[in-house]
């Protein structure tokens, strides 16, 4: 045999036997950059719940493209959580952590945020990732439940070029992606909800019994004229509204009565003879 086929033959082995071994990479975020969020903080208490088999749960990726003897565990969990310290804390003007489910610890207002994550995907080049969220007040009262979903940014450019040195990166920004926008979402409902329960208190049905029922209060739909128009601008320049509306009351041969509601609760009175509009008196 051939002396160069023999020294080949132990070198191809050991070629396949490392690729056989294989890599496993750990993969979760390492404290991404704080980014400011486009919400008010609430003035309200905020306990976050995260269940430990969630904070430990891994997911298998491997990839042919960046090499098959290298493997991804991803921690979902772990990203989750890291998102919401970074997004919770802006949102409510106090924030704590847990992974059990108590009752909120702020003296006047809090609620329970209990967030788990039903599927996490990496494929298409992309993160394919699924919260549920459930929120509710003191005593269960509930406030929210919805699983959100979302797909982060395609990295398919870093994974061609960077094949597995760039697999880990990869992940992390999509990942990072997908998790903000699932926190959009969240943010936007929790808000509606939390609006929804501040108008249905007693105090505030109270007020509102006070002032009487505000359905009673709104404006008819107008009845527009010939002149409407004209007759919105005579508001404008009379300082009654900067987008006033202007409702027909009579009209007869050559004119047209209008009523526009100013934003001080009076009525302007307008009378268009001819075309020439001009308010009363």
């Amino acid at each position: 045999m051939d002396s160069r086929t023999i020294r080949v033959v132990p070198i191809a082995f050991a070629v396949l036997a490392l690729l056989g071994a294989g890599c496993a990479h750990q993969v979760t975020f390492e404290r991404p950059p704080p980014y400011s969020i486009p919400a008010p903080r609430q003035d309200v208490g905020v306990t976050a719940v995260i269940e430990q088999h969630t904070l430990a749960s891994k997911v298998a990726i491997s990839s042919f493209m960046t090499g098959i003897a290298h493997s991804w565990e991803v921690e979902p969990g772990d990203m989750l959580k890291q998102i919401a310290d970074i997004e919770l804390p802006q949102m409510f003007a106090r924030y704590d952590f847990s992974t059990t489910v108590r009752e909120p610890a702020h003296a006047v207002m809090g609620i329970i945020l209990e967030l788990a994550i039903p599927s996490y995907r990496f494929e298409e080049f992309r993160a394919k990732v699924s919260v549920s969220a459930t929120a509710y007040e003191t005593g269960k009262k509930p406030l929210l439940q919805k699983t959100y979903s979302a797909e982060g940014v395609s990295q398919g450019g870093k994974m061609f070029w960077g094949g597995a040195f760039g697999m880990k990166s990869a992940i992390r920004q999509s990942s990072l992606d997908a998790y903000k926008k699932i926190f959009a979402q969240l943010r936007a409902d929790l808000g509606i909800a939390m609006q929804s329960r501040a108008a249905a208190s007693p105090a505030a049905v109270a007020a509102s019994d006070a002032r009487g029922d505000p359905r009673q209060s709104e404006p008819l739909p107008s009845k527009t004229g010939r002149f409407s128009f004209e007759v919105e601008q005579v508001a404008k320049r009379s300082q009654c509204s900067s987008t006033p509306i202007a409702t027909l009351t009579a009209s007869g041969p050559g004119f047209e009565n209008y009523s526009v509601r100013c934003v001080n609760g009076d009525a302007l009175a307008v009378r268009c003879d001819f075309g020439n509009c001009r308010a009363l008196q």
